[in-house]
């Protein structure tokens, strides 16, 4: 099995959850509240976001922390996965990261297993997630489970952000701007949304920190709607105006050098030489045989 591929979805949810603010914010809103209290927050920090199972591409998480309980101290993962669309093998999926940090744990020379929680963010346009959190209900004869210990059930916390209403994700601490964009901004009428909601968004941050990657997210599942994003963002924080048309600057410059190289890729895949590619695309002969040796990456 193979991992999933990054989204504008996963890569905004790991840059957001990179933020120990917006990260604890989010473990502590929705994990249960007596893990929350037997967790000693000052310690919680990102560990890893590559799992790599023997002889089988790496998995890619989109993101992994470590943290220790209070006394007695143990060791605890917490793993976020962000879907946009139903992935009928999530659990198993989880399994997977699971065995591997189980194994990556024991080879670091602990004697005991840790403990790890899954989350999956949900923000596809489902208004229920089909996959039951229970995997238990995914066997075919689960009523026979009990008579195979070996079998890990790997349940998952949902976060399907449908079914939250706006107020509440708002209400979240710092994750709740994540939240909330990661809910809307791909859906009609965001922009307006964004407008009428200005005090809100104000009250949830107004950090470069967190606006400049938000606005970087609503371009890329916006692309059509950039001249009007940008007067949106400024509306909305209009101290941030010079970080914002900076911003967007840099985002343009990445589009089109993306577009670029994948007129590139098109033309190699075509048989076009090297020379022909760098006269009708400007890109340096070592880019081109940059693209030519990730060939298999990308077919």
């Amino acid at each position: 099995m193979t991992g999933k591929l990054k989204t504008a979805h996963d890569t905004y949810c790991q840059s957001m959850m990179e933020n120990m603010e917006v990260a604890s914010s989010l473990f502590k809103a929705y994990l249960p509240i007596e893990l929350v209290h037997a967790l000693d927050w000052s310690t919680l920090a990102i560990t890893d976001a590559v799992m790599r199972p023997t002889g089988k591409k790496p998995l890619y998480t989109d993101i992994t922390y470590h943290i220790y309980t209070h006394a007695p101290k143990g060791n605890v993962y917490l793993h976020v996965e962000q879907e946009r669309t139903i992935q009928a093998i999530v659990a198993e999926r989880n399994a997977q990261y699971e065995a591997a940090l189980n194994l990556k744990h024991l080879k670091q020379g602990h004697k005991k297993l840790p403990l790890i929680y899954h989350f999956v963010v949900y923000n596809g346009d489902k208004a229920a997630y089909p996959d039951p959190a229970d995997t238990n209900a995914r066997f075919e004869r689960h009523d026979l489970l009990p008579f195979f210990p070996s079998i890990p059930a790997c349940p998952f916390k949902l976060l399907n952000l449908n079914c939250y209403e706006d107020a509440t994700l708002s209400t979240q601490g710092t994750c709740g701007l994540m939240l909330l964009l990661l809910k809307k901004a791909s859906k009609e009428g965001f922009l307006t949304w964004m407008r009428s909601h200005k005090q809100l968004l104000r009250l949830l941050t107004t950090s470069p920190l967190m606006i400049i990657p938000s606005l970087d997210y609503t371009h890329n599942v916006r692309e059509e709607d950039s001249e009007a994003i940008v007067a949106t963002f400024v509306y909305v924080y209009p101290e941030l105006n010079d970080d914002i048309m900076t911003a967007m600057q840099k985002l343009e410059a990445r589009v089109g050098e993306k577009k670029t190289l994948e007129i590139a890729r098109t033309m190699l895949l075509k048989g076009y030489k090297s020379e022909a590619i760098r006269d009708i695309t400007a890109l340096e002969l070592h880019q081109i045989q940059d693209l030519l040796s990730s060939k298999r990456d990308w077919l």
